[in-house]
């Protein structure tokens, strides 16, 4: 016979994994963004030019990006 209950709960099983994964690609995301932000300081301490700052604003704002969607990934999931 067919159990629902043990259905459902092998698809809300999925669902918690899958969540699960997200987090932690999440996580990853931001350590690598990390990396990023201090490759890119450490191009600026060598190279000083105009076109560096910008490249280091949108380092930072990648990385501020992705930590709201750990935030959001976090209350919703």
């Amino acid at each position: 016979m067919f159990d629902l209950i043990n259905f459902f709960q092998g698809i809300l099983n999925t669902f918690f994994l899958v969540k699960i994964f997200i987090i932690l690609a999440i996580i990853i995301y931001i350590v690598f963004l990390l990396v990023v932000v201090k490759q890119v300081n450490s191009l600026n301490a060598v190279i000083r030019e105009v076109s560096s700052t910008v490249l280091r604003s949108f380092a930072i704002f990648m990385l501020i990006l992705a930590m709201l969607l750990l935030l959001t990934a976090l209350v919703i999931l």
